[in-house]
């Protein structure tokens, strides 16, 4: 925006702090001298000391060019003029503003009267040399204009609109809204009455427009993705958990009662797992296993890297590994029993180990989970 500045230097003027009124008279009165045209509306903040004794009035001039004073307040109470600075009308302001976001030049700039000064949010219609229309939106702040990105008429014969026109989904197209910067990459776009809208991301290599990425599509694309991968996620989580349980049920080889020595028959060699099961928000004790078989000698029994597993009613938890060379009859020994606690709810199980298939199972869970999270991220693209 090309601004024409006006620095008033050493103009000082005695204010009373009584009022935003005072404060804007005083300011008219010393200030329009120096202008091209008198103030036709002038607001002052009604408290200097608000922002340290620094502040600013905004106005316009009744050509309709907009005025911005910057202003100080000196511990005498009088007022210095430090920046003073007026701006075209309104329309060539904004038309100046807007120029990087627009295939041409304008031809006509249409802003209500007040834009900018009774209100700082404020819309305008223009028209460009080659007769595409578009409604831009815009906001005054103290010596700059800030624009929204701009809302194109379908029907526009700019080169950008025709494009995106011609390669949008057949419907009726209420308006196609682009950035306030077409250089280099960005995204417009294509508004329907009937549908859905439709996204592109478009490139301007200085000379001409090209739509480098259909967004609607890759959001569908997406979406698709996305809900396979839910899916996929899904049945890997839930395929896992019956996997698991069932391995549960199908590996018990024998329920046994929490006892100091007793005999467990085990059908065949391999390797198993003995379990104590408690009620849960139980304290597990502290037993002494040892295992051997019918000619006395010691089965060798270590712990278990994956010590609990959680039932409906109750708390499994494993205690030692083992393995026999054949089946038969072995004697198990757990050591001394609490003799003060009531363990009629306490058992011990042996089951035979899974514990390749039972790290796969929690495997396939963590992937299944993984897989549910990105398609998530696919599908919310």
């Amino acid at each position: 925006m090309k601004l024409k500045r006006l620095w008033i230097l050493a103009i000082v003027f005695a204010a009373l702090h009584a009022s935003a009124g005072e404060i804007t008279d005083s300011m008219r009165k010393y200030v329009e001298p120096g202008l091209p045209a008198k103030i036709q509306t002038l607001t002052c903040p009604e408290n200097a000391e608000d922002t340290k004794n620094l502040f600013w009035c905004t106005g316009a001039l009744v050509d309709d060019r907009w005025v911005d004073i910057l202003a100080k307040r000196k511990p005498d109470q009088s007022i210095e003029v430090i920046d003073l600075i007026y701006y075209p009308p309104t329309a060539k302001a904004l038309a100046s503003a807007a120029r990087k976001g627009v295939t041409s030049d304008f031809r006509s700039v249409d802003c209500p009267h007040d834009a900018g000064v009774n209100k700082t949010q404020f819309e305008c219609r223009a028209v460009l040399l080659d007769g595409s229309r578009l409604t831009m939106r815009a906001e005054r702040f103290f010596q700059r204009i800030a624009t929204e990105p701009f809302i194109w008429d379908p029907a526009s014969p700019s080169p950008l609109i025709s494009m995106l026109r011609s390669a949008a989904p057949e419907g009726t197209i209420e308006s196609v809204i682009c950035p306030e910067d077409l250089a280099g990459t960005f995204d417009c776009t294509v508004h329907y009455t009937d549908r859905k809208p439709a996204s592109y991301t478009v490139r301007h290599d200085g000379n001409a427009f090209t739509i480098v990425a259909d967004l609607q599509r890759q959001h569908e694309r997406y979406h698709v993705i996305g809900a396979i991968a839910i899916g996929v996620g899904v049945f890997l989580i839930i395929g896992a958990a019956a996997w698991l349980i069932s391995l549960n049920i199908g590996s018990v080889v024998a329920h046994l009662p929490l006892a100091a020595e007793q005999t467990v028959e085990l059908p065949e060699a391999g390797s198993y797992v003995l379990h104590i099961e408690l009620p849960y928000f139980t304290w597990r004790p502290r037993l002494q296993y040892a295992m051997t078989d019918a000619s006395g000698r010691d089965v060798p029994m270590h712990f278990d890297i994956l010590p609990t597993h959680s039932s409906f009613a109750k708390v499994r938890h494993s205690v030692r590994l083992f393995s026999v060379n054949a089946g038969g009859k072995y004697v198990l020994r757990t050591g001394d029993v609490p003799p003060d606690r009531d363990v009629s709810q306490w058992g011990l199980i042996v089951t035979r180990s899974f514990m390749l298939r039972g790290l796969l199972c929690v495997l396939m869970i963590v992937a299944g989970a993984l897989t549910v999270l990105a398609g998530v991220v696919f599908f919310t693209s």
